[in-house]
Formats: structure tokens, sequence, C-alpha cells
């Protein structure tokens, strides 16, 4: 046998295989870049509400209101002008101070809604005010403290020359006897009698008491009867007419040393 002879040439391609088994899991890669941001999806439904949150803090404090209509003080004079006193007392001119004094008055008719301060702002507020029954307020508070009161229209003649009158007559309510004192209650309080005085510049009240006595009247500050009043008494009963200036010296609120007393309704103006 002679020695093996060269390789032959390649023999031709055989058939391909059969697929063979996946191979195992590669490492994760690294994340990827990001992507664009999508379209919006529609509105979603409304939540539930949440809950309450903390109090807050107070708020800043406001700016102070309106001043009040004046008080009460002893010894003061007759104020037929309320908007002057109020100015002057608080170092305004007679033009200045509060437009509620002003409006008071100028937006009343004596209604149970637009009470007046006085009789007299009924009467230049209503074109036909005639004498009747009408209310009035004469603090300049609120109008559920008015009171119904009878206001008077009349002419009078004084020096021959008419002069229109206007009384705000507030009548009693009740009199009665303890001991020996006659106690009087008016259809008004005291608050708002006390105003009225300051509004007006006379006041005036009709009084009865018996002849035989000599009665002892107290009004708002003092005796406003004296015992001369009642000298030419030759009834069994005699009527007085009581005026005065000074409008806190009336009404009468008690009568002493009376066996019978009748009091009338209080005027002022």
């Amino acid at each position: 046998v002679g020695p093996p002879g060269p390789p032959g040439p390649p023999g031709p391609s055989g058939d391909q295989g059969t697929r063979g088994s996946p191979g195992p899991a590669g490492p994760r890669g690294d994340p990827g870049s990001q992507g664009p941001q999508g379209t919006s999806g529609p509105e979603g439904g409304r939540g539930r509400d949440g809950f309450d949150g903390d109090k807050g803090h107070p708020g800043p404090r406001g700016s102070p209101g309106p001043p009040g209509p004046p008080g009460y003080c002893d010894g003061c004079t007759t104020l037929a002008d309320p908007k002057k006193h109020f100015n002057s007392a608080h170092g305004g001119g007679e033009e200045d101070g509060p437009e509620w004094y002003d409006a008071s008055r100028r937006y009343c008719d004596g209604t149970e809604d637009k009470p007046c301060p006085t009789c007299r702002d009924v009467f230049l507020n209503t074109d036909s005010a005639k004498t009747g029954k009408y209310f009035i307020d004469p603090n300049f508070g609120s109008p559920s403290d008015k009171v119904e009161v009878v206001c008077n229209f009349n002419v009078q003649m004084v020096n021959n020359v008419p002069e229109q009158h206007y009384r705000t007559c507030v009548n009693v309510t009740d009199v009665s006897q303890v001991s020996e004192v006659w106690n009087v209650k008016y259809k008004m309080q005291d608050d708002q009698m006390w105003s009225l005085m300051r509004l007006s510049s006379k006041v005036e009240q009709k009084m009865s008491v018996a002849c035989n006595d000599m009665p002892e009247t107290v009004g708002w500050s003092e005796n406003v009867v004296s015992s001369s009043s009642f000298a030419d008494c030759v009834d069994s009963f005699k009527s007085v007419q009581l005026k005065t200036r000074v409008p806190y010296n009336l009404p009468v609120y008690q009568v002493k040393r009376s066996e019978r007393v009748q009091l009338g309704e209080v005027c002022f103006y």
C-alpha cells in the first residue's frame, strides 16, 4: 500500500439542521432615554369633599362706628336743637355733625315704620298732617322703642301774628296711691321722655286736686306746684294748668298730701 494521497476538495453543503432550543436570558440592559410626553387624557370625575380645615386667625379690627346720641347729664339746659348740641359738645360748628340727626328728621312721617323725633317733625315732613295719633322716637335710636302719642297742630295768635304750634302729648297710663303718695306712670319710657324734654322748650300739663289739700307735686327734678296755685280754690275740686319753660320740671311723677288727684296728658312744644 502506498502512502496517503492529498485531501480531496470540500463536499457539497448538507441540509439545514433542526432549530435548537432557546439559550439562557442575557443580562438586563441599561435604561433607555425618556420618550416624548403623551397627549392629555380625558378629565376625571369630581372627587369627594375633603375635611374642614383649621380655624383661621382673627381678622383685623374694623373701623369705629358713628357716634351715638347724646347721653343724660344732670343740670343740662334745654336743647331745642340736638344737632347743634352734638356739634358743640364735639368741637364742631353748627353745620357739621352726624348725618343721622338730619336723617332721622328728614325721612320720617310719624308712621310705625318711620317714627319722627317729635310732632313738629311730623308736621314738617307731612303735607297734610292733622291733629291725631302718630309714632315718635325722641332718642333717635332703634325705632323698636317708638311711642304712640297725640300730635296737636294748631295756629295761635301771638302779638296779633298767627303762629303755628306743634304739641307732642303723652298720655298718663296709671295713677296709683301708696300710703300718702300718688305715683304717676306715662305711655313712654324714661329715656324717651328725657330725650323729648331735650328737644322741647316748653311743657304743660293739667292737674286737678281736692280743694282742702295743699299738695306737694314732684316733677322730674323738683316741686312744680306752689300752694299759691290753689289760693282761690272755691269748689271741692280745682284744676291747674301747669306750664314751664324748663321742660325737665314736668311731667308730674308724684303727688303728696292729696286726697284725690287727676292728671291730664303732658304736652311738649
